[in-house]
C-alpha cells in the first residue's frame, strides 16, 4: 500500500529526468527550459524524501525500475551541462575582458583625427 503513494512521485521523477535529457540535447532548446525542468524535477525529490522520512519504503523493484533509470539519465546529462557552464564562464570572462578595456580607452575614442597636423614654434 505504501508503494503506492511513492510510485507516481519516482515516475513523475523519471518523466522529468528524460525530458531534462531530451532537453539538453536538443541545440535548439532554450537553457530557461532546463532551469524550469530542474526546478520542478527538486521539488519532486524533495517530495520524495520527504515521504522517505515520513516513513514510507523504496522497494528493490521501485529502485529498479524509477531511480536508477534516473540516475543513468543523469550521468548522460551532467558532462553536458558542465560543457555549457564552460563555456558560458569562458563567453563571460571574454565579455568581462572587453568591457574592461573599453573602459579603460573610453576616453581615447573621441578624439576627431582629421589628418591636420599643427605645429606651433614660440
Amino acid at each position: 500500500m505504501k508503494e503506492t503513494t511513492l510510485e507516481p512521485l519516482l515516475e513523475r521523477l523519471l518523466a522529468l529526468t528524460l525530458g531534462l535529457e531530451k532537453s539538453v540535447n536538443d541545440a535548439q532548446e532554450d537553457p530557461d527550459v532546463w532551469v524550469k525542468i530542474l526546478e520542478e524535477r527538486q521539488g519532486v525529490m524533495d517530495s520524495i524524501s520527504g515521504m522517505l522520512a515520513n516513513g514510507e519504503v523504496l522497494s528493490e523493484h521501485l529502485k529498479h525500475q524509477y531511480i536508477e533509470k534516473a540516475y543513468q539519465c543523469d550521468q548522460k546529462i551532467l558532462p553536458i551541462l558542465n560543457k555549457k557552464k564552460e563555456e558560458l564562464a569562458t563567453k563571460i570572462g571574454q565579455l568581462n575582458r572587453s568591457k574592461t578595456v573599453n573602459l579603460q580607452y573610453q576616453g581615447y575614442g573621441n578624439i576627431a583625427s582629421y589628418g591636420a597636423f599643427f605645429d606651433q614654434k614660440n
